[in-house]
């Protein structure tokens, strides 16, 4: 479940370090968009630099 801002304290999950924040990040998109798809999708952000 996504956390929006009106749900109570009660109902947020934070994940306890930013490095498994970021993991449960990527697990989400993987498991929306498939595997593949984030991999090349991050890969592309990466060559295109900045």
């Amino acid at each position: 479940m996504l956390w929006r801002s009106f749900d109570p304290p009660s109902r947020t999950v934070l994940q306890t370090t930013v490095r498994t924040s970021v993991v449960f990040l990527f697990s989400r998109l993987e498991k929306l968009h498939s595997r593949i798809l984030v991999c090349r999708a991050l890969g592309y952000f990466t060559l295109g630099g900045g």
